[in-house]
Order: structure tokens, then sequence, then C-alpha cells
């Protein structure tokens, strides 16, 4: 993300900071700031526990981590999001079914989401005074808490990740008119949708599998378009 980012100048159209310059160095002082703010707010989920689904998707991960063809299999107990039971089989196989591993991941997540939130405001337009803040009001935000909390949620914070970084690598493409940051858009965008792939698989047949991966390639087409 620090490799796309423009020199020091923002957009035309988004005002300087009273005190702050959209630099490199203030974005990772940002990010620094957000991850001691994260940490205040989120780092007793180190203890947490399981709640929900969690319990499931650990006991996938142990029978994914036996067998890795389990990762498709129509018999898991919470079927539909591949890429995240890749993900958190990758937990999996680094801390085990210790839950505090899979809650900071979570964590970091929902912190890396919030600090490129704030980085889109500001270049898509907004102060950057105004952008800091939405992405540190976001964070702390505790509407959304479930996305943080709950290790079953952790699509929702990966899925943001995606869909703001797709965002990024389509207005670099504006700038700089290069191919290669709209295939970088329609990568991430399609890994975001991949991401939602909800049809359960106990119930999917070749025929609307290959429509479900149709429309992961072809809905960002549309969204191009538009």
């Amino acid at each position: 993300i620090l490799i796309m980012l423009p020199a020091s100048t923002p957009p035309s159209s988004a005002p300087r900071g009273l005190f702050l310059r959209p630099t490199r160095q203030t974005w990772v002082i940002y990010l620094l700031v957000m991850v001691a703010v994260s940490w205040g707010c989120f780092g007793s989920l180190a203890d947490h526990l399981l709640d929900t689904h969690d319990h499931d998707y650990l006991l996938d991960s142990a029978d994914v981590d036996r067998d890795f063809s389990h990762l498709f299999s129509p018999d898991k107990r919470m079927p539909g999001r591949p890429l995240l039971d890749l993900a958190l089989w990758v937990g999996y196989r680094i801390w085990g079914e210790d839950p505090g591993g899979f809650h900071l991941l979570g964590v970091t997540l929902h912190t890396l989401a919030s600090t490129l939130l704030g980085f889109v405001c500001w270049r898509l337009g907004m102060s950057l005074v105004s952008s800091l803040l939405s992405g540190i009001l976001f964070l702390v935000n505790t509407a959304h808490f479930q996305a943080v909390h709950w290790i079953s949620a952790q699509c929702y914070p990966l899925s943001m990740v995606l869909g703001l970084i797709s965002v990024i690598c389509y207005l670099r493409f504006v700038e700089s008119n290069r191919s290669r940051y709209m295939g970088l858009f329609f990568l991430m965008l399609s890994v975001m949708m991949a991401v939602f792939l909800s049809a359960k698989l106990s119930k999917i047949d070749t025929d609307s599998y290959f429509k479900a991966i149709i429309s992961i390639l072809i809905d960002p087409i549309f969204i191009i378009l538009c």
C-alpha cells in the first residue's frame, strides 16, 4: 500500500490538514497510532473464548489440517466460504486451537481495515484531519463488534480490506492510466467477492458452482462499467 501512495502531494480536490501533511511518514505514524488504540481497546480479546459458530470453524480447521481436501468437502460443519476457511486454517497451523491467536487475527484485520478507510477517505477528497478521524472512529465503533469479537465473522474485515485495496488500485489507475492497477482492482474485487461465496457446498451442483464462479469473475466488470 505504501508503494501505491503518491508522493507527498494529495489529490488536487483534497484539502490539507491544519498541521499535517499527507506524507508517507504521516501515514506510518497514523498506522502506529491505530495499532496503539486498537491494542488499548481490543487487547483483552487475547483472553476471549469462543462464541456462536467459532468452535465449528476450529473443528473444520482441524479436519483440513488432517486432510486438505476437506477444505472443499460438502461434509464441513460451516461450508460456503473456502477463502475464510483457508485463512483460519493457516492460523490453526500457527497457533493451534488457542482462540487468542484467532482473536488477535481478527483485531489485526479490523485495524488494517480502519487504517485503509482513513486513507481511502483522503484519496476520495476528504480533508486529512477528517479522514484520520474517520478511521479512528470506525476502529472504536461498537456497532460492528461481532466482526471483531467473533472468529466466525472475520470474513467481514477481510472483505473490507480487500474492497478498500481495490478502491486504491482503481484510483491509481485513474491517475496513472496503467493497466496493472486495473488488473489489481479486478483481482482484489474478485477475491473480496469470493470470500462471500455463500452457496452451501453440500447443496451445490456442478452447474450452480460454475455459475457462482462466473459471477465472481463477471460482477467486477459490471462495477467497472458503472
